[in-house]
């Protein structure tokens, strides 16, 4: 789940995840302060967050031309036929899977 406005729903959406399910907070459009149950992460759900405002302009400037001349590689994939989407789902679910996966008609 990505967030960008850590309201009042904040406490509710990080129980709203199933166990070792993400939750990235990307912003704090509501203000910022939010209280939450600690106890709901124990079950491996995990809470991050991520700023741009905190990253150097020269290592994103640095990373951005490593981007662009493709030095910097893709993440892995994984390619599955949609048929087997419930089988892309275990992966996911099992963590036997890194990068993305995709299905293809």
């Amino acid at each position: 789940m990505l967030d960008g406005v850590a309201g009042p729903l904040f406490p509710t959406l990080i129980s709203a995840l199933r166990p070792t399910g993400r939750y990235c907070l990307v912003g704090a459009a509501a203000g910022g302060a939010v209280s939450f149950d600690a106890w709901s992460l124990l079950d491996g759900r995990v809470l991050t967050g991520y700023s741009t405002e905190t990253l150097d302009g020269n290592v994103l400037r640095a990373a951005t031309r490593e981007l662009l001349a493709l030095r910097l590689p893709p993440p892995p994939t994984t390619v599955l036929p949609l048929a087997e989407a419930a089988r892309a789902h275990e992966l996911l679910e099992r963590r036997e899977v890194r990068g993305r996966v995709v299905l293809v008609p």
